[in-house]
Protein backbone atom coordinates (compact mmCIF):
# COMPACT_ATOMS: atom_id res chain seq x y z
CA UNK A 1 0.00 0.00 0.00
CA UNK A 2 1.46 3.31 -1.10
CA UNK A 3 2.16 5.79 1.65
CA UNK A 4 0.49 9.14 1.42
CA UNK A 5 2.98 11.95 1.02
CA UNK A 6 3.33 14.19 4.04
CA UNK A 7 1.90 17.60 3.48
CA UNK A 8 3.68 20.53 5.05
CA UNK A 9 1.88 23.27 6.86
CA UNK A 10 1.25 26.11 4.38
CA UNK A 11 2.94 29.41 5.27
CA UNK A 12 1.90 32.87 4.16
CA UNK A 13 4.41 35.67 3.80
CA UNK A 14 2.77 38.68 5.49
CA UNK A 15 5.56 41.12 4.70
CA UNK A 16 3.82 42.64 1.68
CA UNK A 17 0.52 42.98 3.52
CA UNK A 18 2.18 44.72 6.47
CA UNK A 19 3.83 47.16 4.07
CA UNK A 20 0.49 47.91 2.44
CA UNK A 21 -1.14 48.44 5.85
CA UNK A 22 1.51 50.99 6.87
CA UNK A 23 1.20 52.78 3.54
CA UNK A 24 -2.56 53.06 3.97
CA UNK A 25 -2.10 54.30 7.54
CA UNK A 26 0.37 56.96 6.40
CA UNK A 27 -2.00 58.00 3.61
CA UNK A 28 -4.95 58.49 5.95
CA UNK A 29 -2.83 60.44 8.44
CA UNK A 30 -1.60 62.81 5.74
CA UNK A 31 -5.03 63.35 4.20
CA UNK A 32 -6.87 63.95 7.49
CA UNK A 33 -4.28 66.14 9.24
CA UNK A 34 -4.93 69.89 9.19
CA UNK A 35 -1.70 71.65 8.24
CA UNK A 36 -3.22 75.12 8.43
CA UNK A 37 -1.83 77.45 11.05
CA UNK A 38 -4.22 78.22 13.88
CA UNK A 39 -6.01 81.54 13.58
CA UNK A 40 -4.24 84.32 15.45
CA UNK A 41 -7.51 85.87 16.54
CA UNK A 42 -10.96 84.40 17.14
CA UNK A 43 -13.96 86.69 17.01
CA UNK A 44 -17.40 86.10 18.49
CA UNK A 45 -19.43 87.50 15.63
CA UNK A 46 -22.84 89.14 16.04
CA UNK A 47 -25.75 87.28 14.52
CA UNK A 48 -28.14 88.12 11.71
CA UNK A 49 -30.70 86.41 9.51
CA UNK A 50 -28.90 87.09 6.23
CA UNK A 51 -28.63 84.01 4.04
CA UNK A 52 -25.98 85.37 1.67
CA UNK A 53 -22.71 83.47 2.04
CA UNK A 54 -19.23 84.93 1.70
CA UNK A 55 -17.28 83.51 -1.28
CA UNK A 56 -14.62 81.02 -0.09
CA UNK A 57 -12.01 82.26 -2.58
CA UNK A 58 -10.64 85.60 -3.77
CA UNK A 59 -11.37 87.21 -0.41
CA UNK A 60 -9.52 89.54 1.93
CA UNK A 61 -11.01 89.58 5.42
CA UNK A 62 -10.34 92.21 8.07
CA UNK A 63 -10.86 90.86 11.59
CA UNK A 64 -11.71 93.21 14.47
CA UNK A 65 -11.34 91.77 17.96
CA UNK A 66 -13.39 92.75 21.00
CA UNK A 67 -10.43 94.81 22.22
CA UNK A 68 -10.31 96.76 18.95
CA UNK A 69 -7.23 95.12 17.45
CA UNK A 70 -7.22 94.59 13.69
CA UNK A 71 -5.99 91.50 11.86
CA UNK A 72 -5.88 90.60 8.18
CA UNK A 73 -6.40 87.35 6.28
CA UNK A 74 -6.33 86.35 2.60
CA UNK A 75 -8.30 83.29 1.51
CA UNK A 76 -5.95 82.16 -1.29
CA UNK A 77 -2.46 80.81 -0.64
CA UNK A 78 -1.00 82.28 -3.85
CA UNK A 79 -2.37 85.68 -2.87
CA UNK A 80 -0.80 85.46 0.58
CA UNK A 81 2.62 84.72 -0.91
CA UNK A 82 2.24 87.43 -3.55
CA UNK A 83 1.11 90.11 -1.09
CA UNK A 84 3.90 89.28 1.35
CA UNK A 85 6.54 89.59 -1.37
CA UNK A 86 5.14 92.94 -2.47
CA UNK A 87 5.05 94.27 1.09
CA UNK A 88 8.62 93.21 1.88
CA UNK A 89 9.90 94.82 -1.31
CA UNK A 90 7.83 98.01 -1.14
CA UNK A 91 8.53 98.62 2.54
CA UNK A 92 12.19 97.61 2.16
CA UNK A 93 11.98 95.43 5.24
CA UNK A 94 15.40 94.25 6.33
CA UNK A 95 16.45 90.62 6.51
CA UNK A 96 15.92 87.60 4.31
CA UNK A 97 12.65 85.70 4.43
CA UNK A 98 13.27 82.03 5.16
CA UNK A 99 11.42 79.25 3.40
CA UNK A 100 9.96 78.20 6.75
CA UNK A 101 8.69 81.74 7.33
CA UNK A 102 7.06 81.90 3.91
CA UNK A 103 5.41 78.51 4.41
CA UNK A 104 4.11 79.58 7.80
CA UNK A 105 2.65 82.80 6.39
CA UNK A 106 1.06 81.01 3.44
CA UNK A 107 -0.80 78.72 5.84
CA UNK A 108 -1.92 81.46 8.27
CA UNK A 109 -5.62 82.22 8.31
CA UNK A 110 -4.96 85.70 9.67
CA UNK A 111 -2.19 87.78 11.23
CA UNK A 112 -1.75 91.06 13.06
CA UNK A 113 1.88 92.16 13.16
CA UNK A 114 3.16 95.72 12.56
CA UNK A 115 5.74 96.23 9.83
CA UNK A 116 8.50 96.87 12.36
CA UNK A 117 8.06 93.34 13.79
CA UNK A 118 7.06 91.50 10.61
CA UNK A 119 10.40 90.00 9.50
CA UNK A 120 11.31 89.04 13.05
CA UNK A 121 7.96 87.25 13.46
CA UNK A 122 8.20 85.48 10.11
CA UNK A 123 11.69 84.09 10.78
CA UNK A 124 11.11 83.07 14.40
CA UNK A 125 11.55 79.41 15.37
CA UNK A 126 8.17 77.73 15.81
CA UNK A 127 8.53 77.49 19.59
CA UNK A 128 9.20 81.24 19.88
CA UNK A 129 6.42 82.19 17.47
CA UNK A 130 3.84 80.34 19.55
CA UNK A 131 4.53 82.64 22.49
CA UNK A 132 4.66 85.82 20.39
CA UNK A 133 1.75 88.15 21.08
CA UNK A 134 0.34 89.73 17.95
CA UNK A 135 -0.83 93.22 18.83
CA UNK A 136 -2.72 93.86 15.60
CA UNK A 137 -2.09 95.95 12.50
CA UNK A 138 -1.95 99.74 13.01
CA UNK A 139 -4.96 101.40 11.38
CA UNK A 140 -4.88 104.98 12.67
CA UNK A 141 -6.14 107.75 10.44
CA UNK A 142 -3.20 109.27 8.57
CA UNK A 143 -4.42 112.74 9.55
CA UNK A 144 -3.79 111.92 13.22
CA UNK A 145 -0.07 111.48 12.67
CA UNK A 146 0.04 107.69 12.77
CA UNK A 147 0.52 105.34 9.83
CA UNK A 148 -2.40 103.33 8.56
CA UNK A 149 -0.64 100.03 7.81
CA UNK A 150 -3.98 98.36 7.17
CA UNK A 151 -4.35 100.63 4.14
CA UNK A 152 -1.07 99.25 2.80
CA UNK A 153 -2.20 95.62 3.16
CA UNK A 154 -5.48 96.45 1.40
CA UNK A 155 -3.66 98.16 -1.47
CA UNK A 156 -1.11 95.38 -1.99
CA UNK A 157 -3.86 92.79 -1.76
CA UNK A 158 -5.81 94.51 -4.52
CA UNK A 159 -2.69 94.85 -6.70
CA UNK A 160 -2.00 91.15 -6.29
CA UNK A 161 -5.60 90.19 -7.08
CA UNK A 162 -7.48 92.99 -8.90
CA UNK A 163 -10.73 91.05 -8.59
CA UNK A 164 -10.44 90.60 -4.84
CA UNK A 165 -13.55 90.78 -2.65
CA UNK A 166 -13.50 92.23 0.86
CA UNK A 167 -15.16 91.32 4.14
CA UNK A 168 -15.15 92.58 7.72
CA UNK A 169 -15.44 89.96 10.46
CA UNK A 170 -15.96 91.91 13.65
CA UNK A 171 -16.48 90.66 17.17
CA UNK A 172 -19.88 91.42 18.68
CA UNK A 173 -18.08 93.61 21.23
CA UNK A 174 -15.77 95.36 18.76
CA UNK A 175 -15.67 99.16 19.19
CA UNK A 176 -17.83 100.90 16.60
CA UNK A 177 -15.12 103.50 15.93
CA UNK A 178 -12.64 100.80 14.90
CA UNK A 179 -15.10 99.14 12.51
CA UNK A 180 -15.91 102.56 11.07
CA UNK A 181 -12.20 103.26 10.52
CA UNK A 182 -11.78 99.90 8.76
CA UNK A 183 -14.67 100.77 6.43
CA UNK A 184 -13.13 104.19 5.80
CA UNK A 185 -9.80 102.56 4.93
CA UNK A 186 -11.48 100.35 2.34
CA UNK A 187 -13.34 103.34 0.92
CA UNK A 188 -9.99 105.12 0.39
CA UNK A 189 -9.52 102.58 -2.43
CA UNK A 190 -13.07 103.14 -3.69
CA UNK A 191 -14.11 99.83 -2.16
CA UNK A 192 -17.74 100.44 -1.29
CA UNK A 193 -19.00 96.87 -1.59
CA UNK A 194 -17.93 94.63 1.26
CA UNK A 195 -19.40 91.81 3.30
CA UNK A 196 -20.07 92.17 7.01
CA UNK A 197 -19.74 88.61 8.31
CA UNK A 198 -22.13 87.49 11.06
CA UNK A 199 -23.31 84.28 12.64
CA UNK A 200 -26.42 82.77 11.08
CA UNK A 201 -29.75 83.08 12.85
CA UNK A 202 -32.95 81.32 11.87
CA UNK A 203 -33.89 82.90 8.50
CA UNK A 204 -37.22 84.69 8.13
CA UNK A 205 -40.21 82.55 7.28
CA UNK A 206 -40.38 83.87 3.73
CA UNK A 207 -36.67 83.19 3.21
CA UNK A 208 -35.87 86.84 2.56
CA UNK A 209 -32.37 87.83 3.60
CA UNK A 210 -31.13 91.24 4.60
Amino acid sequence: MAKKPKRGVPSIDMTAMVDVAFLLLAFFILTTTNFREEANVEVDMPSSSSIKEVPPEGMMTVYVSDSGNVYVGYSDIDTRIGVLGRVIEARQLGGVLTEEGQNMFSSSENFGVPFQDLMNWLNMPDEDREGFKQTGIPFQDDSLGGENELKFWVGEGRRTDPGMNFAIRGDAGAPYQVVRQVISTLQDYNINRMSLVTNMEEPPADGAGL
